[in-house]
């Protein structure tokens, strides 16, 4: 059994919560089985009214299992319509994480290319930073420092592409993130 919208519209249809329309059955009234004799005398029909009396605590009792059954229903349609709700909240919130995560992903994507033009701009720098030391213009120390600092961006071009690369996975196989 799947437990559904068309299986929970079923037990709607299926007469459950026909028990509230019902009328409550009435206590049988001591004074109907009372009769009175020629003489005045009033008896008791007790058997009569045992089992009038049996039959109203076994109506009863019916009429209380319907309720409990009624009562687990609406357990029932609680439980479903609150794990829906849960269900569209979470779909929201995937969703959203995904925009955000594809926002981030064009954003990083647009930094990789900023930063690969730095390196490029370093690294042509660095060459003419080289023909000067060579020719005497620049001291090397200076010229260390600037291969220091060419180093550094291409080790966070490279940070900047591994985390690029991990998003980009998380988005296109989220099922990798959910075994970690």
């Amino acid at each position: 059994m799947k437990l559904t919208k068309d299986y929970m519209k079923d037990l709607k249809d299926d007469g459950i919560k026909d028990i509230m329309n019902e009328d409550v059955a009435e206590a049988p009234n001591k004074s109907n089985y009372i009769t009175t004799d020629v003489n005045g005398n009033s008896t008791l029909d007790s058997g009569t009214y045992a089992l009038n009396l049996i039959s109203y605590e076994q109506q009863e009792l019916t009429y209380y299992v319907k309720l409990k059954s009624y009562e687990s229903y609406l357990d029932g349609k609680y439980s479903y319509d609150e794990a829906q709700v849960k269900l569209d909240d979470t779909e929201k919130s995937i969703k959203n994480a995904l925009k955000e995560n594809y926002s981030t992903l064009l954003d990083l994507e647009n930094k990789i290319d900023t930063l690969k033009e730095q390196v490029n701009s370093t690294n042509t720098k660095l060459k003419f930073a080289n023909a000067q030391v060579d020719m005497g213009l620049m001291l090397k120390n200076d010229y260390y420092k600037q291969v220091v600092a060419s180093e550094d961006l291409d080790t966070s071009l490279r940070k900047l592409i591994y985390t690029h690369n991990n998003l980009r996975d998380s988005i296109q196989e989220p099922w990798i993130l959910s075994n970690s």
